[in-house]
Formats: structure tokens, sequence, C-alpha cells
């Protein structure tokens, strides 16, 4: 896939990239949140490990959100979804963590990466259910 044919938003189902944008923008908000409560309570022993469980779950969400979208939209279109989907999940991410510096920028790359991925699993997995002649 060429990054011409990624970006290009001509035949896409509008609604279902606005589900995806938001619901993605809600559960990285929802993370980053999550994220500063648990280093501002001081209850939290080994704080190595959140940014690791942040980059973790900075992958999975664009990636379920995109492979549910594009079962759904069924166009062929998938990575094309879970890229412009995983942009709400980078948005959070460049307001508030831009200033973690190369972490901020890392979390960013993995979230784009995560809904185009889950963009080809999902037409993978639709493709495998057609009968061929």
């Amino acid at each position: 896939m060429n990054f011409k044919r990624l970006t290009n938003i001509k035949g896409l189902n509008i609604w279902l990239l606005a589900s995806a944008i938001g619901i993605n923008l809600f559960f990285s908000f929802a993370l980053l949140l999550l994220n500063f409560l648990f280093i501002g309570s001081g209850q939290v022993s080994n704080n190595e490990l959140l940014p690791l469980g942040l980059m973790l779950a900075s992958f999975i969400v664009p990636f379920l959100v995109a492979w549910l979208v594009t079962v759904m939209a069924g166009d062929g279109r998938g990575p094309t979804y879970g890229f412009y989907g995983a942009i709400g999940a980078a948005v959070p991410m460049v307001i508030i963590v831009m200033g973690a510096g190369t972490i901020g920028i890392l979390m960013i790359c993995v979230a784009l990466l995560g809904g185009v991925n889950g963009g080809m699993v999902g037409e993978a997995i639709r493709h495998r259910g057609e009968k061929r002649p």
C-alpha cells in the first residue's frame, strides 16, 4: 500500500471515520489521565513501567478500533480508516505528551502504526471469510 492511497479519503464512510477518531480520542485522553493520576498519587513504586504500559496501550487501542471499523465498513479501505482514526489518538499525545521528549514522539508513531496494522488485520480477516472462485 502506498502513502497516496493510504491518505486518500475519497469514498470513505464519514460516520465510521468520525467514530474511529472519536473513540481513539476518548480512550487516549482517558489513558493519559490515568497515567497522570498514577504518577501524582505516588502509589506506583516502579515509574519505569508506566511509559511501557502507556506505549502498549497507545498501540492496542488504535489497533482494536481500526480492526472493528474495518470489519464494519467492509469496503477494502481498512488501513485508511486505521490511519485517520489513529490521528484521533495522536492529537492528545501531541498536546500533552510532547513535553516528554522522545517517548512522546514514539507514542505518536506507535499509535499511527497501530491504527494501520489494525486496518490491515481487519482486511485480512474480512477477506479470509470470502469465497474465492
